[in-house]
């Protein structure tokens, strides 16, 4: 599939799964689709959800925790991960901030840029 139209379709995808279309016009859907036109890059794109279904039955996390600050910027309207994952995510992450955008996609930094801008500006001073 990512590979239609000589790759066309990533960025494709990739806009249509947004929450502000407008936001990716035909120059930025052509940077991603001509990043997946590399060799090897769609197989990579792929892999991480390859692994994780071939492995969730047997994944143990162990005890692993993330001790430094943490930013997490979730868009609740994302299509690809459900908002759901977030939760419990504090008891691997010590100092975790989480910001969650309604109206926002998966791809937070593309659907709004104002925001995510806003919130790196408010938290990395805190960090």
């Amino acid at each position: 599939m990512l590979a239609r139209n000589d790759g066309d379709a990533v960025g494709e995808l990739i806009a249509s799964t947004s929450c502000n279309r407008e936001l990716f016009g035909r120059e930025v859907r052509d940077v991603y689709s001509d990043a997946s036109r590399r060799p090897g890059a769609r197989t990579a794109m792929v892999n991480y959800y390859r692994a994780l279904a071939r492995h969730r039955d047997t994944l143990n996390m162990g005890d692993f925790r993330v001790e430094v600050p943490t930013l997490m910027v979730w868009g609740e309207e994302d299509v690809a991960i459900h908002i759901k994952c977030t939760e419990g995510t504090e008891k691997w992450v010590t100092d975790l901030t989480l910001e969650r955008l309604p109206g926002v996609s998966h791809w937070v930094q593309q659907d709004a840029p104002e925001k995510v801008n806003l919130i790196l500006q408010d938290w990395l001073p805190n960090a």
